[in-house]
C-alpha cells in the first residue's frame, strides 16, 4: 500500500521577498543602470517581477534564479517562457513584460554579454490570441455526470464508460488520441499516489498524479465492464487486475479499443442530452481545457501546467518529475472538479 501523500506544495517566493542576491549578477547590473538613468521604485520593483516571472519559466520552476546562466536565454527558450506567460496574464501584463526583457536583452548585447540579435524579435510584442474551445463550469460537468447516469444500457448506453471519460479528461487534462491509447497498464502506483502514465505527442511520455477518487470511478468502470463481457477477464478481486496490462483502457460497444469516431458520437450524445454547448469536433479538448483552466485558476506556476499538459517543452521538464512529484501532485490535487465528479454509483 503506498504511503498517504503530503499535498503541501512548495512555498513559492515572490518577487517581493527576493533578494538581489537572489537573481543573477548580470541582471543586478542591468537593474543598477535602470537606478542610474532614474527609474523611480514603482519602475524597478515592475522590472524585477517580469524578471522573475520569465526567467523562473526559462529556468524549469525552480526559485534560486541567481545560478541562471546567460546561455540559457535563448530564443527558443523566451518563446516558450512567453508563450505560458501569454496564456495566464492580460495584454498589458504582457506587452509590459516584453518590453522589461526587450530592454535586457538590448542591454545585455550592448555590454558584451549577448553578442548576437536580440532574441525578443522573435517573440510577438502583443500578447497573441488564443483560441481555445470554451471551458466549462462546474455546473455544466455535473450536468455531464447526471446525464450519463440517465440512460442505462450497456454497451449502448454505458453510464460507467462516460463517467469515466468525463473524470480522466477533466482530472488529467489528456488529449484525445491519448485517451484513445491509454491501456490498463498506464494505471501506475507510486508511493505518493497513483499517476496516469501517458504517451503524448512526438512519442514523449508523462506521468500525471490523480487522486484516489478518479481510481474510484475507473475501477466502477471496469466492474461494469467486466459485468458487459463476461468472457474478457479474470477472476480476480481488484478491477484493475482482472484485464491484462496490455488491454485497452477504454472500449467500444464490441469490447475493442474505442475508435475516435466512437468516443466523438458517444460524448457528442452525452453533451446533447445534458444540454451543454461546445464547439463540435473539439468535445474531448474542452475537457482538456477545463482541466488547464481549472488548475490555473488554483494559481499553478506554468512550468506544473506545462509538464501536467504535455507541451512541447515538457521533454526539458519532465526530469524534474521524480524530484517534483510531490509539486505537481499538490498542484493536481486542488483540482475542485474531484468534488463535482463524486456521483454515488
Amino acid at each position: 500500500m503506498s504511503e498517504p501523500c503530503d499535498m503541501t506544495e512548495p512555498r513559492r517566493v515572490p518577487s517581493t521577498e527576493r533578494r538581489d542576491t537572489d537573481r543573477p549578477e548580470w541582471f543586478e547590473e542591468f537593474m543598477q543602470s535602470r537606478t542610474r538613468m532614474g527609474r523611480s521604485p514603482h519602475t524597478l520593483r515592475a522590472l524585477r517581477q517580469d524578471f522573475d516571472a520569465i526567467a523562473t519559466a526559462i529556468f524549469g520552476g525552480s526559485d534560486d534564479l541567481s545560478v541562471l546562466e546567460i546561455r540559457q536565454v535563448t530564443k527558443r527558450s523566451i518563446q516558450r517562457a512567453f508563450s505560458d506567460y501569454a496564456d495566464t496574464h492580460r495584454s498589458n501584463s504582457y506587452l509590459r513584460c516584453w518590453s522589461t526583457w526587450n530592454q535586457l536583452c538590448d542591454w545585455l548585447i550592448d555590454n558584451d554579454y549577448l553578442n548576437r540579435i536580440n532574441p525578443m524579435r522573435t517573440v510577438e510584442r502583443r500578447r497573441p490570441e488564443r483560441h481555445h474551445p470554451k471551458s466549462l463550469t462546474a455546473e455544466e460537468i455535473g450536468k455531464l455526470i447526471d446525464a450519463a447516469w440517465q440512460e442505462n444500457n450497456p454497451p449502448r448506453s454505458w453510464p460507467e464508460l462516460e463517467h469515466a471519460v468525463v473524470a480522466v479528461g477533466v482530472l488529467t487534462g489528456v488529449r484525445e488520441a491519448e485517451l484513445i491509447s491509454l491501456n490498463i497498464n498506464s494505471i501506475r502506483h507510486t508511493e505518493q499516489g497513483p499517476v496516469l502514465h501517458v504517451r503524448g505527442k512526438g512519442s514523449k511520455d508523462r506521468s500525471i498524479p490523480f487522486e484516489p477518487e478518479l481510481l474510484t470511478i475507473i475501477e466502477t468502470y471496469l466492474h461494469s465492464r467486466t459485468q458487459v463481457f463476461r468472457t474478457r477477464s479474470s477472476a480476480r478481486r481488484d478491477a484493475i487486475d482482472r484485464f491484462p496490462p496490455d488491454d485497452p483502457l477504454f472500449v467500444g460497444a464490441d469490447g475493442e479499443r474505442i475508435t475516435v469516431g466512437t468516443l466523438q458520437s458517444r460524448i457528442g450524445r452525452l453533451f446533447k442530452r445534458a444540454s451543454v454547448p461546445t464547439k463540435p469536433g473539439a468535445l474531448l479538448h474542452s475537457l482538456r481545457h477545463t482541466y488547464a483552466t481549472v488548475l490555473a485558476d488554483t494559481g499553478i506556476n506554468p512550468y506544473q501546467l506545462r509538464t501536467l499538459l504535455g507541451h512541447e517543452s515538457a521533454e526539458t521538464s519532465q526530469r524534474y518529475i521524480a524530484a517534483a512529484g510531490q509539486e505537481n501532485r499538490g498542484a493536481a490535487a486542488r483540482n475542485p472538479l474531484y468534488a463535482q465528479l463524486d456521483r454515488p454509483v
